[in-house]
């Protein structure tokens, strides 16, 4: 698996080569032809200080070269060469250092000029300029010219007819090749010697820039399932890393609460269905020795069914629990009146709840408009809400039900008097197993009604709330009900 520092070091280079092997090609065609024009001109001045040696008069072509004065066209290991042709091809002159053989003869207009590349006669490369032009003419007695007649004029310019000869200037190139070889050898070694030196600087650049990031790895790589409650540091952090490691210490936290909310959970319904099947062994061996007492038989059926029905509830609740995280539960969302859920939980209760009977009710239900929500979990949160009020109001105290508008909001409460609450209690109410006082329950109730209450309200996104007023009055609160109004508005 390739990491972020290698990849990151890949394309810098591939892009610094690409660039560099680019740059370097121009440079090299440009001192290559830079090599070339130099040595070009130095041959064609050359080549022209040669022809301004050359003369004519009375239409004989004269060189006035010396050899003593160009030691450099004497055979020797750096040798020039040259050679000079009439306008008809026939040889005037040649250097020493050619001895016996002939540069090549090149065919061109007068006043023009070329360069050529070809090897000498012992192999080496050379490079020569041929240039064909009429030599300027000596006169010497300017009087006898003035003096001429006319009748011997036509005559005169016959004899002397200007002459134009071709001469050929070669020099070796092995110093010119060498040059340019060097000069690529030059380009390829600092085209090297850049890409060793930026791979060890983007190397080090990049490794210390993501030195943060690998800490951040490494202080990861420790963190198991007892090092949750672990804070990633933030100290000499890049800005670029500092909403990812805020981001990890939320969700560690998140994971952390997450797993102590588990153990908490595991703990408690241990502990929750440890009594019953306690009480379960204990009616078998009191079973044991009650066979023949009819009245203890059915005494001890009734007690069976009473912990079997306690644990079944307990059971459903828990999976109720489990399935009714936000973001994994179904919802069958429909429009429907409030006043008839409401009513139709106060019935169920009183059905299954005889300890209700003889509670005043108060609802104030009549004309409210209609709301866009579960029924099943609203009626599920709604007999939840009224059983806890049944089981631990005072008795002969009223349950009251109100509900009204705030604008276009709806609210609902379910208020009842209690002697045991306090303040302190309310935000413990939501907590997996709270009960306020164990002894009054009898085991019978799990301390999950309200904790189921308040997942299912996050569910439907209604807003749940908890109130203690000095008359010991207790009140929850249901608000922000989606109604018919506002759906039809968006």
């Amino acid at each position: 698996m390739s990491s972020i520092q290698s990849n990151i070091t890949q394309y810098i280079l591939a892009g610094i080569f690409i660039v560099a092997t680019v740059t370097g090609i121009i440079i090299d065609e440009f001192t290559h032809q830079q090599f070339n024009t130099q040595f070009n001109n130095t041959l064609e001045s050359k080549a022209w200080s040669l022809a301004t040696l050359i003369d004519q008069e009375n239409g004989l072509v004269e060189f006035d070269f010396a050899d003593e004065m160009m030691p450099e066209f004497e055979p020797s290991e750096n040798s020039e060469y040259f050679e000079l042709w009439q306008g008809n091809g026939k040889i005037l002159e040649r250097s020493h250092s050619l001895n016996d053989s002939d540069l090549p003869f090149v065919k061109i207009n007068q006043g023009e000029s070329v360069f050529l590349d070809f090897d000498l006669p012992d192999g080496q490369p050379a490079r020569l300029i041929a240039i064909h032009f009429t030599p300027q003419v000596d006169l010497e007695e300017e009087d006898s010219v003035l003096q001429m007649t006319v009748q011997s004029a036509n005559h005169l310019d016959s004899e002397l007819a200007l002459q134009t000869v071709t001469l050929v200037l070669a020099r070796k190139r092995d110093k010119l090749n060498d040059d340019l070889v060097l000069n690529r050898i030059v380009i390829v070694l600092s085209l090297m010697s850049m890409l060793i030196v930026s791979y060890l600087i983007i190397r080090f650049a990049v490794k210390k820039g993501l030195s943060p990031l690998t800490t951040l790895s490494d202080e990861v790589k420790l963190i198991d399932d007892h090092s949750l409650d672990t804070e990633l540091g933030q100290h000499n952090m890049a800005s670029e890393l500092t909403l990812i490691t805020m981001q990890l210490n939320h969700l560690l936290s998140r994971l952390n609460a997450a797993f102590l909310r588990e153990k908490r959970f595991s703990s408690n319904v241990s502990h929750e269905l440890r009594a019953p099947i306690a009480e379960l062994m204990t009616l078998s061996e009191v079973g044991k020795s009650c066979i023949d007492n009819p009245e203890m038989i059915l005494q001890f059926f009734q007690d069976t069914q009473d912990i079997a029905q306690n644990m079944n509830l307990l059971v459903e609740t828990l999976l109720t629990l489990a399935h009714s995280e936000p973001g994994r539960v179904n919802t069958n969302m429909t429009v429907f009146n409030l006043h008839e859920c409401i009513q139709k939980s106060i019935n169920r209760i009183r059905l299954n709840n005889k300890d209700c009977a003889d509670i005043d009710w108060q609802c104030a239900t009549d004309n409210l408009p209609q709301i866009f929500s579960d029924w099943d979990k609203l009626e599920q949160i709604l007999n939840n809400l009224i059983t806890n009020a049944c089981k631990y109001g005072q008795r002969g105290s009223s349950i009251i039900i109100r509900t009204k508008m705030q604008g276009q909001q709806l609210s609902c409460s379910i208020s009842n008097l209690t002697a045991d609450l306090e303040k302190a209690d309310l935000e413990h109410l939501t907590e997996y197993f709270w009960r306020k006082d164990e002894a009054r329950s009898g085991g019978k109730n799990s301390g999950l009604g309200l904790t189921l209450v308040a997942i299912l309200c996050d569910v439907l996104k209604i807003s749940v709330s908890f109130e203690l007023d000095v008359n010991q009055r207790f009140t929850v609160t249901l608000s922000n009900f989606p109604n018919r109004l506002e759906l039809n508005n968006k």
